[in-house]
């Protein structure tokens, strides 16, 4: 029977060919547990089917955004002006 569900299996854990599931979604969601045991050495049936998908890689660091330009103040543009003007 599923090691997740308890239903009729038909697939087994290609890891282990231990662990029995009655199709991917119960091998899915009992892998956070069956990965603590799953190894080799469990095998007992040559049935397989794929193992689940490992962890996604860790996101990349956080970039703190940019800073925009400062902001010109009037006085700053008339200053720029008078720096202009000859």
């Amino acid at each position: 029977c599923c090691w997740n569900c308890g239903r009729k299996a038909s697939e087994t854990c290609s890891g282990c060919n231990a662990a029995r599931y009655c199709g991917s979604f119960c091998q899915h969601k009992d892998w956070e547990r069956h990965h603590l045991i799953c190894s080799p050495g469990l095998q007992t049936q040559p049935k397989s089917i794929a193992a689940p998908k490992p962890p996604a890689p860790p996101e990349r660091p956080h970039r703190p955004p940019q800073r925009p330009p400062p902001r010109r103040t009037p006085a700053d543009t008339e200053t720029q002006r008078a720096e202009r003007e000859p």
